[in-house]
């Protein structure tokens, strides 16, 4: 049995779905926030400024959520990862 190393518990975390899980939750958030808050400071009401954000936080959400998994799939395949261990984000120790 390998102990856990921080560089093998490291690149635990490279593949498609943590990537795309990551890529998804921040630009859904930031997409909301940024819209949301630049709508609010060009004087529109509120519920305008929610709608934007929400209509950001779809957009950034599925977007970022692609384009993360795509980054991790690549660069889990460069580390060496066969496919399962790309689409699972799963490390062999």
């Amino acid at each position: 049995m390998s102990a856990a190393t921080a560089a093998s518990f490291a690149t635990a975390t490279i593949g498609f779905t943590a990537r795309a899980t990551v890529g998804a939750a921040s630009g859904a958030t930031s997409g909301f926030i940024l819209n949301t808050s630049n709508a609010l400071s060009a004087s529109e009401n509120l519920g305008k400024s929610l709608s934007n954000g929400l209509s950001d936080l779809i957009t950034g959400g599925v977007l970022d959520g692609i384009t993360g998994g795509i980054a991790g799939g690549i660069e889990a395949v460069r580390a060496g990862k066969d496919f399962e261990q790309v689409w699972t984000s799963t490390a062999v120790f």
